[in-house]
């Protein structure tokens, strides 16, 4: 914002400009573990927190998203179903905070396995199910995928076509799937049905994310141990109207992933290892390769691998973040170089932007 001014006595007629800060948020974090914070920012470089000791214990579930109109934080736990929760916010600075309990979300270990908005409506999956709801507290049934064990571990829409996705994993098969529902949410279309690269069924985690370019979508969905590695991934890329899926090919497809983002038309994937593997493909468009952006861009935080649904990576303001053990990065080339932030604590489990989906 441009502010003019009169350069004082003695100087009349002469006049001065400079440019405040953008005070648009464009950025939201939240952290895990007890008391959970939400950290917003502007630019990706300074961040400010604006939501402390939000909740007992943000874990196993976090999603962050803007729906056009407010931001959507979504806190989940599989070991205590009342300790699943949202906040929103019209600004990324003042929260409205909802408590979900009872029905779908409550007992029994049911937990929150991702969320998305379409206008005034949320979409919310539990294990199998789908549920909506317009107001965060009452939740409607809508549909079963049909198997208990088929656990939805995220759910976007595409806002370019209307179409819903949704990354689930069952464990007596040990598959990945991927269901689309092309206009509604009452009749998904199984697209892909992908054994995991490596069959192990032991401690482990799922984390999936998906983005929209001009007219592709990338999408994985990795399954880490939290004590021995990748147990498996499966990272692809398909047009919009096409149900072909190609596998990637390139630098860290063959190991999990638990970042994905698309920004400045290139997109960046962040590879789960000990130094902070980015990868990237330049040409989304036309090519399904990726190749290394910075292989030691910052470790992931102490306890991230026993946590789903996260997503390391997010673009706003020209520029990609990224959380670290050592805090928030940021790049402004496209994921070549990371710059630490003013946000330093180690426990971040997720951000995302005004891109997110």
């Amino acid at each position: 914002m441009a502010v003019r001014f009169s350069g004082g006595i003695g100087v009349a007629g002469q006049f001065r400009s400079f440019t405040l800060p953008d005070p648009t948020i464009n950025f939201v974090a939240i952290t895990f573990g007890s008391n959970s914070n939400i950290y917003s920012s502007p630019d990706g470089i300074t961040w400010t927190l604006t939501k402390s000791a939000w909740t007992p214990f943000a874990g196993h579930g976090t999603k962050v998203m803007h729906d056009g109109t407010k931001w959507l934080v979504m806190s989940a736990d599989v070991l205590d179903s009342n300790r699943n929760k949202f906040a929103t916010s019209p600004d990324g600075v003042n929260w409205t905070t909802y408590a979900v309990s009872g029905t779908p979300f409550g007992g029994g270990g049911r937990h929150l396995g991702g969320i998305t908005v379409s206008g005034s409506t949320y979409i919310g999956a539990s294990y199998d199910t789908i549920y909506t709801s317009t107001n965060l507290t009452t939740w409607n049934y809508v549909t079963t995928l049909g198997n208990s064990e088929n656990n939805i571990y995220n759910i976007w829409r595409n806002s370019a076509n209307g179409a819903y996705y949704l990354s689930s994993y069952r464990a007596s098969t040990q598959r990945f799937y991927l269901y689309v529902a092309p206009t509604a949410v009452n009749s998904w279309t199984l697209q892909l049905n992908l054994q995991l690269t490596v069959t192990s069924n032991s401690s482990y985690v799922n984390t999936a994310n998906m983005v929209f370019t001009g007219t592709k979508k990338f999408w994985h969905h990795s399954q880490i141990s939290s004590g021995s590695g990748t147990l498996g991934t499966r990272v692809g890329a398909k047009s919009v109207t096409s149900n072909d899926w190609t596998t990637t090919t390139g630098a860290g497809t063959s190991s999990g992933w638990d970042g994905l983002a698309y920004g400045n038309g290139v997109v960046l994937g962040s590879v789960n290892s000990t130094l902070g593997l980015i990868v990237r493909n330049s040409n989304p468009e036309s090519s399904t390769a990726f190749s290394t952006a910075n292989a030691s861009a910052g470790a992931y935080p102490s306890g991230f691998s026993t946590y789903y649904c996260v997503n390391r990576l997010a673009f706003g303001s020209d520029k990609f973040v990224y959380l670290t053990s050592a805090g928030m990065k940021y790049s402004t080339d496209n994921g070549s170089s990371w710059t630490l932030s003013n946000l330093t604590v180690n426990n971040l489990a997720t951000v995302g932007s005004k891109a997110s989906v």
